[in-house]
């Protein structure tokens, strides 16, 4: 995960882990960062709710020129994209794919290996051609 917060932090580890939770965790409320998405393998996506607060931080506007050009894939069912959003994440400029989900920015790795970004986990750090940065685990 690219960010300083732990978005799953609140949750209370005791439950049956059997229940079905139907609040929303990545809400229009707060902004989760990036999280790298080793099952995303082509296309980096996230939710619309968290495109809106990206959106309130840095007025950028969704692309709808391709809109429903893609078809994101959550385990059996799947959902079109609504248009697509250029972001500037630690690692370099990233496309991410807007859908009508509860989910985080999803950094695929088709990107990952575009920008030639490489994971350390011996020091936690994700390592580009230019610059180290973090990762919270």
């Amino acid at each position: 995960m690219i960010t300083n917060t732990n978005p799953t932090a609140h949750y209370n580890d005791d439950l049956d882990p059997f229940t079905y939770t139907t609040t929303s965790q990545y809400t229009s409320n707060k902004f989760y960062r990036v999280i790298i998405n080793i099952g995303a393998l082509k296309r980096s996506t996230t939710g619309y709710k968290q495109y809106l607060v990206y959106r309130k931080t840095y007025n950028t506007a969704i692309n709808t020129s391709k809109a429903g050009a893609i078809n994101v894939q959550f385990g059996i069912n799947s959902t079109p994209s609504i248009g697509s959003v250029t972001v500037n994440t630690p690692v370099g400029n990233v496309k991410f794919h807007i859908v009508k989900a509860d989910t985080p920015f999803l950094l695929c790795l088709t990107n990952i290996d575009t920008l030639k970004v490489y994971y350390n986990n011996l020091k936690n750090i994700l390592v580009t051609p230019t610059k180290s940065i973090p990762v919270v685990r």
